[in-house]
């Protein structure tokens, strides 16, 4: 007899920093085992590599935690946000003036 699997990532929410080592989580049950699969759904839920060794603020978005087994399957959504420096942007202006006007 086959049990439907049981889903629950570690955090709904995982906040990371530009730079930091993080890695997404989902406790899995069920018998017989199941295999779980992260996909992210901005990118057409293609399986991918939950974040890379080095975050970086594209990493930021919904990762969806896929568990699969006979007995059925389960999604749970994980929220990444990654917190960064403040990206200062300049902008030079040009001024066309004429000597004494204010």
């Amino acid at each position: 007899m086959f049990e439907l699997p049981s889903v629950q990532p570690v955090s709904a929410e995982v906040l990371a920093v530009v730079g930091q080592e993080e890695k997404l989580s989902c406790e899995v049950t069920g018998h017989p085992s199941a295999t779980l699969t992260w996909a992210r759904p901005d990118q057409g839920l293609k399986p991918v590599t939950p974040l890379d060794p080095r975050i970086q603020a594209a990493d930021s978005g919904v990762y969806t935690c896929q568990v699969t087994n006979p007995g059925g399957r389960l999604y749970r959504e994980v929220e990444v946000v990654v917190e960064g420096p403040p990206c200062l942007t300049f902008l030079h202006r040009t001024a066309d003036v004429t000597q004494g006007e204010r």
